[in-house]
């Protein structure tokens, strides 16, 4: 190539970045009139704000809160309020309101996860003061997902995923503090009645597959409250509309070590009419599960009240109760026969556990125990007739109530 083809080559080139060089400046300069150097400003103050606030939380974390209140703790309120206050100064259409909710609630997971639902109601002022202000924050938090759900739910989803737990529990926290679906049980305690959550709740349902794939490990979390939240969350509308919710409930009701946390898996499959609940594929999967439970003292009173609505579809759990006849005492046998008076329309199945009231009636003086016992059979009728003998010894007790039930117990099983 000549040379004078390679300057025309190069003017070209010049002339045209010189063109892109002036649009850009033409394209800043306009942005800036319009409001850019609005967001720069504001996006610049809350990145100030946000670091200010994470310094002062690991200077809180690092002090004793014990000897930092007051002044500490007034310091840390205003500093939150100044960060939301920020926060809403930039606005939800903005890029930095996004990754500023997020990096909030990442640098605020450590204090918050300090908070402890299960510690007796007598402690110090101080540290009562403290988890007070903490669970402030988490309703400030919680608040700004209410009025920006389609941005904000998007990050708390995405952090249900870090590695973790204190963030993870913080975002959990953030959704618990909320309805989960139109028409449902309301949260505890209960909103406010002037909050408009129409929006939040037409985010949550656009993103209701990922938000259950996501809060089903929570289920697992090593915080006992944090596993509480999740199955209230569940309660209020998932559990309804994703069936295997159900599976997932009972399977964590099964393996639960801590009573409360087992009571909410158990109360999460409240609100499925019991009709709906043990029909299912799901649910004639979930009956196993909440049938081991009964094996566990602290956990058998809230299977039985699972158990008991399926009627003779509860028959996978006949040996368990048939090992809580044997090993329990009265107050676990009377729950078992509970079990069993409800599944006794499956005679047959039912009959499995005659041995058991047989040895029932033998070897204990409970009134109740023995009534029960009796009805149980009573209602098996001929499946349990080799029980006869053991009923015709009641026929004989003092007790003229119990006498004249088992005179009818025997009627029904040897006519």
């Amino acid at each position: 190539m000549d040379r004078p083809v390679k300057r025309r080559v190069w003017r070209r080139i010049l002339l045209a970045s010189s063109g892109i060089g002036l649009l850009a400046v033409i394209g800043l300069v306009v942005w800036l009139s319009t409001g850019g150097w609005s967001d720069v400003k504001l996006s610049v103050k809350l990145s100030r704000q946000v670091m200010q606030f994470r310094a002062d939380t690991e200077a809180v974390l690092n002090a004793n809160s014990h000897q930092s209140f007051p002044a500490r703790e007034k310091q840390m309120v205003d500093r939150w309020t100044e960060v939301f206050a920020a926060l809403e100064e930039v606005g939800p259409d903005r890029p930095a309101f996004r990754w500023a909710y997020r990096d909030i609630i990442i640098i605020a997971a450590p204090e918050l996860y300090q908070m402890n639902y299960f510690r007796p109601s007598h402690v110090p002022n101080g540290e009562s003061t403290t988890n007070y202000r903490r669970a402030i924050f988490l309703g400030q938090l919680a608040d700004t997902l209410r009025k920006h759900p389609k941005v904000c739910l998007p990050v708390v989803l995405g952090l249900l995923d870090h590695p973790d737990p204190e963030v993870q529990a913080v975002a959990v926290g953030c959704v618990w503090l909320h309805p989960v679906s139109p028409g449902k049980t309301p949260p505890e305690p209960q909103p406010p009645l002037n909050l408009d959550f129409t929006e939040y709740l037409r985010a949550v349902e656009e993103h209701q597959k990922e938000f259950v794939a996501k809060l089903i490990p929570m289920l697992r979390h090593p915080r006992p409250e944090v596993r509480v939240m999740v199955a209230e969350i569940m309660k209020r509308g998932f559990v309804l509309l994703e069936p295997r919710v159900t599976i997932e409930l009972a399977n964590q009701f099964r393996v639960e070590r801590h009573p409360h946390v087992a009571g909410a898996m158990a109360s999460g499959l409240a609100p499925i009419p019991h009709w709906r609940r043990w029909r299912s594929a799901e649910g004639k999967q979930a009956l196993p599960l909440i049938a081991e439970a009964l094996l566990d003292p602290d956990k058998r009173r809230m299977a039985v009240d699972q158990l008991v609505p399926a009627g003779p579809e509860a028959r996978a759990a006949i040996p368990y109760a048939v090992q809580v006849l044997r090993e329990a005492d009265a107050e676990g046998q009377l729950d078992a026969l509970r079990l069993l008076q409800a599944t006794s329309p499956d005679a047959k199945a039912t009959a499995e556990a005659v041995p058991a009231l047989i040895e029932l009636l033998r070897s204990t003086r409970k009134y109740d125990c023995q009534m029960n016992a009796l009805g149980v059979l009573k209602a098996l009728g001929p499946e349990a007739k080799e029980a006869a003998p053991a009923v015709r010894e009641l026929t004989e007790d003092k007790n003229s109530i119990l006498k004249t039930f088992a005179a009818d117990t025997l009627k029904a099983i040897a006519p």
